[in-house]
């Protein structure tokens, strides 16, 4: 366990960071399976209530009617219940309450986050296929949608994910910020979930590659925003906590030093106007869709 996580027992920690009832969306595809099993992860070390849940949502069905859709969603419900078992026989729930939610809707985004809400989850957990460009135009992405609009924090896994590597190899976790309010906020969480998994934490913050002029004014300017990084930490950890400053594109940044590190996990605070995202989601996407660990996403509650 890192120095920085001495401090509060395990259990009062556990208990700040809150995941007790953890949804994961599943399609029983391979990215969805390699997102389960992270999920899993983290419901077994906060013995979580887990939702496993499938959103039948094929146009398909809805032109072939009614009868059609029942008995997909009763194929699905069946699938699920042979694969909690499969779980079961192999350890994977163990210390972990399972419900199975298996329902139709043509818009399977809409439907998570109806269910993440009237079922009250502290997080969601999703793989995505990673989709960039025209395809991602066409085809749209849930995982997206879903981070854009979840009231709780949601971990997704993109495409150069690799289990079980990245979460059993060298636990860190990566936390990129701008230095605004709501990534901010994100870091007490991200502080919190570092001391309950005894990861370590390495704090970033990128800057524009134009930014400074010289090699004097370039460590001038990385003096500065070091300073400001470690200003961010509590005053028990600010020595402890390494803090990094590069320069160069934001998502291409990130998931590059995620990888340099050797992170478990990369966590981000999000929000809509300015900063990090200077008001496109589309960067934090970028990142699910390239990062070679897990992105735990965090939004701001809307009033």
């Amino acid at each position: 366990m890192p120095a920085f996580a001495v401090s509060p027992a395990k259990s009062e920690v556990i208990a700040r960071v809150g995941f007790k009832r953890i949804l994961i969306a599943t399609d029983y595809s391979a990215f969805s399976n390699k997102a389960m099993h992270y999920g899993l992860a983290v419901a077994r070390t906060y013995h979580s209530k887990v939702n496993l849940v499938s959103i039948v949502s094929s146009p398909g069905f809805a032109l072939a009617g009614p009868e059609v859709i029942s008995e997909a969603v009763g194929l699905g419900i069946a699938d699920a219940y042979v694969l909690r078992k499969k779980l079961e026989d192999g350890g994977l729930l163990e210390g972990v309450s399972t419900e199975i939610d298996v329902e139709y809707c043509a818009d399977a985004a809409k439907k998570l986050l109806e269910i993440s809400r009237e079922w009250k989850a502290d997080l969601i957990v999703l793989g995505t296929h990673g989709r960039t460009g025209m395809m991602k135009f066409w085809m749209g992405s849930v995982a997206e949608k879903i981070f854009r609009g979840a009231c709780c924090p949601v971990m997704t896994v993109g495409p150069a994910v690799v289990w079980p590597a990245t979460l059993q190899d060298s636990p860190k976790i990566l936390f990129p910020t701008d230095f605004s309010p709501e990534s901010v906020k994100a870091l007490d969480g991200c502080i919190a979930l570092a001391e309950a998994k005894g990861s370590a934490l390495l704090l970033l913050h990128v800057a524009p590659a134009s930014y400074g002029e010289g090699d004097l004014r370039r460590k001038a300017i990385t003096n500065g925003l070091e300073t400001r990084l470690r200003g961010l930490l509590p005053h028990r950890i600010a020595n402890m906590v390494p803090v990094r400053v590069e320069f160069g594109d934001v998502h291409k940044t990130i998931c590059s030093v995620a990888e340099e590190e050797r992170c478990s996990l990369i966590v981000m605070g999000l929000h809509n106007e300015k900063g990090l995202l200077q008001g496109h989601w589309e960067h934090a996407y970028q990142v699910v869709s390239a990062a070679n660990c897990p992105v735990l996403t965090v939004r701001p509650l809307v009033e």
